[in-house]
């Protein structure tokens, strides 16, 4: 069973867990938690954690975000384990503004999971 936490300190209080990220295949691992986002179509990682497992961009794509406007992004390729669940070659989306990850239903629609916010 994956372990999942609210963080009350976000207002609703949100789910989120613990996982490690890894290029594909190996190489340097970190540990971070993670906000899981049914509404986020990818999955978003910081670019200091990135340059951190020393990933490398794959190709570049457009997001659009919930109001519409377009930015380009660099796709970078991902192992995500969340204990002991390996989600292999995830294209996570580089985020330069942000400092967090974000799990979105490319990597949520691998699992089977309960939230249990009243709990």
């Amino acid at each position: 069973m994956i372990e999942v936490l609210y963080a009350s300190h976000l207002t609703p209080p949100a789910p989120i867990l613990t996982i490690s990220i890894q290029t594909l295949g190996g190489g340097p691992k970190i540990e971070t938690s993670a906000l899981e986002d049914t509404g986020a179509d990818a999955t978003i990682v910081s670019w200091p954690l990135l340059r951190e497992i020393s990933a490398q961009p794959s190709f570049s794509s457009t997001l659009r975000s919930p109001w519409g406007e377009a930015r380009n992004v660099l796709l970078y390729l991902i192992d995500i384990r969340i204990g002991a669940i390996l989600l292999p070659g995830l294209y996570a989306v580089g985020d330069a503004l942000g400092k967090e990850v974000i799990l979105g239903r490319d990597a949520l629609n691998r699992l089977e999971w309960l939230l249990d916010g009243p709990a």
